[in-house]
């Protein structure tokens, strides 16, 4: 919600429209994003990326150092334009490491196909997942 409120706070407003979606249901099978992927107020033929941030905040007790990183899934399935523009703005600007471990398509836990982002992703959207770490 944060970052909502900074964007609607800012007198500079971006190129594109901007919407904030909160699913629920993911553990029950994706059940919220798939009805918001299906009932937005707008066609979802107009979406043009998706950005799912989830469990945002965890420490990942497998890594060891820096904790200044960020997992990230999918910005290069769909689109490599998104994936360079994710990597772009990082060097500019917040200089996190961008760990795409997870992003492997052998990764055995498939977070790509588990995750709320996938509902758009299936429907040729690109998406990147941003998370710190699991349960």
């Amino acid at each position: 919600l944060e970052i909502a409120h900074a964007f609607a706070r800012n007198p500079v407003k971006p190129r594109r429209s901007v919407a904030f979606i909160a699913h629920a249901a993911e553990e029950k099978g994706l059940l919220g994003s798939d009805f918001a992927s299906k009932n937005l107020p707008f066609e979802l033929k107009d979406v043009q990326a998706l950005l799912n941030i989830d469990m945002i905040g965890r420490i990942d007790p497998k890594r060891e150092g820096d904790r200044n990183y960020i997992y990230l899934i999918g910005s290069d399935k769909l689109s490599t334009e998104l994936h360079e523009l994710s990597e772009e703005i990082n060097a500019k600007y917040t200089r996190i490491e961008l760990d795409y471990s997870y992003n492997d398509e052998n990764d055995p836990n498939r977070f790509y196909y588990r995750s709320d982002h996938y509902n758009f992703a299936k429907n040729n959207i690109p998406i990147i997942f941003y998370f710190n770490s699991t349960h």
